[in-house]
């Protein structure tokens, strides 16, 4: 990408609210986690997110645990769960109503509009198995059923819709949502039959209960799917919330978490994981304080840029030569089956995918091939030996891509992406907005998709002269217009207490040019013992 650079002074204010119970509050948590479906797609992650969550729990200290799994929670043991906690905790604690798994929408039948639920192991859509399924207006009589607790109701599915950008590339992607057709011979009972049943949860408007917080994985209208976080299957959702609940959206020290701060780490984890297809839907009302642990300060984070890793990779198309010979020749990757790797190189195209199927590098003749599929012919195949030096570029930058993620789940600053998260096209503008730094020197770079840098921020020439701190209370913007190379485009910012003029001389030598792994050197050493923030936001773009 080419660079405009824009500081724009805009006011930060935001409303403190805190999150949890009040002195000497209990900790309660529900916990569902349904992968083992067994008349609906299977998932993967569902029950990973709810041991992940049950266990961040007894961390905290709570009282009780429930955690039902699979085929464990039934509609009758989950609706008794919830009713024996709320009988047990007392006012002002705590209670964690969470739910990892399949979500589904149906036409309500003779009327307009949907029935929106959560699916559970022994669904179905005709008969007996119509009675395992929680529907919306349910889940708001549930929480309205205890208005002196606190609740936190963390839902990690979708009803329906699709993804910000065209998915499908990786063959094992999965998604929590699954289309239905009209149920037959229902079981339960229409919600206006039931006395004192209210509608529908988004009409009742549960989320706007003073004494609920509700942590949706994503709005109506998009799905929330499942990726591979440190090698298992993951929702984003509660991969953060788990990481919120053990401290690291605090400061490490304990103490109270503030419900802004909650939200921000939140939106900035989830974010970060899906590389932008994920928007959480969170609504946190009513004056709660959420008390965190004081991390063990040997598991704090230390920079650690230039610890050995390695990204699992699927290789297909890969000709003669086979996917392990290819491998063989790349640093830095683990072969994975298509389906199960972070990456995936098609070698017969060039082209190169993440988990969630976006191409992040287009192959060296994406143009030439854009055109000829235009008039029909047969698009030219890419040589995968001659194309080994552009991948191992691009396996670079994605390893300092996410090392510089893991540290921004701990230390982050807030990025945002105008106008959407979308593909964007040549000659396009987009405007990354950075805000949250709680230190005042900043650093900001760009990575394109072959790993090529791009010092943006600040510049000290004839054009630019930029000041080396940034005002707490101003976001700081970039606009930024689309062009060669296209794929991903990562943009990174570092804030400090002191100036990286090491890292700028740097990034002066390096700027136009591949140098991903003398840049990590020099993150390493300009970093090492110093306090920090770093932030990672991503823009797609591909030819016209």
């Amino acid at each position: 990408m080419t660079a405009r650079r824009l500081l724009l002074a805009v006011a930060a204010a935001m409303a403190m609210l805190g999150f949890g119970g009040a002195a000497r509050a209990e900790y309660y948590g529900l916990v569902i986690g349904i992968d083992d479906y067994q008349h609906v797609d299977k998932l993967d992650g569902a029950a990973n997110d709810a041991r992940d969550i049950a266990q961040a729990l007894r961390k905290l200290k709570a009282k009780e645990v429930r955690l039902l799994l699979d085929r464990q929670a039934d509609r009758d043991s989950v609706l008794a769960a919830w009713k024996d906690i709320v009988g047990t905790a007392k006012p002002g604690d705590t209670v964690f109503l969470t739910f990892a798994g399949h979500g589904a929408k149906v036409p309500l039948p003779g009327r307009t509009g949907f029935q929106q639920f959560v699916l559970l192991a022994d669904f179905n859509v005709r008969g007996e198995g119509t009675y395992q399924r929680i529907i919306d207006a349910e889940f708001g009589e549930m929480l309205r059923s205890a208005p002196r607790l606190h609740i936190v109701f963390v839902v990690d599915t979708c009803h329906a819709g699709t993804m910000t950008r065209s998915y499908g590339a990786s063959p094992g992607f999965k998604v929590r949502s699954v289309i239905l057709p009209p149920l037959q011979d229902d079981r339960l009972p229409p919600v206006s039959n039931r006395p004192g049943m209210r509608g529908p949860a988004e009409e009742d408007g549960n989320v706007r209960l003073s004494h609920v917080a509700h942590l949706g994985a994503v709005p109506p209208d998009e799905l929330d799917p499942e990726i591979l976080i440190d090698g298992a299957p993951r929702g984003a959702l509660s991969y953060a919330v788990a990481r919120a609940l053990e401290g690291e959206a605090g400061d490490g020290k304990g103490g109270v978490l503030a419900s802004a701060d909650l939200e921000s780490f939140i939106r900035r984890v989830v974010r970060m994981k899906t590389d932008g297809q994920q928007h959480p839907e969170i609504a946190i009302r009513g004056d709660f304080q959420l008390a965190l642990p004081a991390q063990d300060p040997s598991n704090t984070v230390k920079t650690d840029l230039d610890k050995p890793r390695a990204l699992s990779l699927s290789i297909i198309n890969a000709g003669p030569s086979g996917p392990e010979a290819l491998a063989q020749k790349l640093r830095g990757v683990a072969l994975a089956p298509p389906g199960a790797a972070a990456l995936t190189w098609d070698a017969a195209r060039g082209e190169i995918t993440n988990q969630l199927g976006d191409v992040i590098a287009y192959g060296p003749t994406s143009e030439v091939r854009a055109l000829v599929r235009v008039n029909g012919a047969t698009p030219p195949a890419a040589d995968p030996q001659a194309d080994l030096g552009r991948v191992q570029m691009v396996v670079d930058k994605m390893l300092m891509v996410d090392t510089l993620k893991g540290l921004a789940e701990h230390s982050g600053i807030d990025m945002a992406l105008a106008p959407d998260d979308k593909v964007h096209r040549d000659g396009q503008s987009v405007r990354f907005s950075i805000a949250g730094q709680k230190l005042t020197f900043l650093t900001v770079f760009n990575l394109s998709s072959d790993g090529t840098v791009n010092f943006l921020y600040p510049l000290n020439s004839e054009r630019a002269r930029d000041p080396l701190e940034v005002s707490f209370d101003r976001a700081f913007s970039l606009e930024l217009k689309v062009g060669p190379p296209f794929g991903a485009d990562h943009l990174l910012a570092v804030a400090t207490a002191q100036p990286l003029t090491g890292l700028h001389r740097v990034f002066e030598k390096l700027d136009g040019k591949p140098g991903t792994l003398r840049l990590m050197a020099a993150l390493e050493n300009e970093l090492r013992d110093k306090p920090f923030q770093i932030g990672v936001n991503v823009s797609f773009s591909a030819p016209q």
